[in-house]
């Protein structure tokens, strides 16, 4: 298991699994900023979110390796679900694969 913004376009292109996550900036910022509160960094919301907003641009922008969807990864709205469901999700799609490539490898 590996993650990163070009590992399933640039590092491990043929891998058998890939997973795009996505969420809107609003979410992202927010999950962020509570993050760094915990942490006790003095920032504000709205910097959070510009940061995100301005690393975002740059990764899909980027000359090298920029910030794609692979054509196979299964695409999951993180923003719309909580940790469990996103887990369940992706454990689904994975036992989906293995069987599959448990039938391949039969025959």
């Amino acid at each position: 298991c590996i993650e990163g913004r070009d590992i399933s376009t640039n590092i491990l292109p043929n891998s058998d699994l890939k997973f795009f996550f996505i969420c809107n900036l609003n979410t992202a910022a927010s999950r962020r900023y509570r993050e760094l509160k915990r942490k006790k960094i003095k920032i504000h919301f709205r910097d959070v979110k510009k940061a995100l907003r301005i690393r975002n641009i740059s990764d899909i922008k980027r000359k090298h390796s920029p910030l794609l969807k692979h054509r196979n990864s299964v695409v999951i709205d993180t923003g719309k679900i909580n940790k469990a469901l996103m887990l369940a999700k992706m454990s689904k799609h994975v036992e989906k694969v293995l069987k599959k490539n448990e039938k391949w490898n039969r025959n």
